[in-house]
């Protein structure tokens, strides 16, 4: 999967969906809660190649079941040689 997080339009859609989502599901308090996620926006972080700094917005439920809005930024990194997702890494 040769995409770029910094690229506009259907990568940034395709990566939310297949690399972020998954990450973002299993941090959550109620993972079925997710809804809404929209991309915000994305930067490559300087003197890290292949790393960018990816911003979404989202809802979900909270720790007391109440459905909240937030905004939050991911970093993301690509590492190794392969084009597959495996080789994306996500973080906080």
């Amino acid at each position: 999967m040769d995409v770029s997080p910094y690229a506009q339009g259907e990568d940034n859609e395709l990566l939310t969906k297949l690399v972020i989502k998954p990450f973002l599901t299993s941090i959550l308090n109620d993972p079925d809660s997710l809804q809404d996620i929209q991309f915000v926006s994305s930067s490559a972080v300087k003197r890290k190649p292949h790393t960018y700094k990816v911003t979404l917005f989202y809802r979900a439920k909270n720790g007391f079941g109440a459905l909240m809005g937030y905004q939050q930024t991911f970093i993301i990194g690509h590492e190794g040689s392969g084009a597959g997702l495996e080789d994306w890494h996500v973080s906080l």
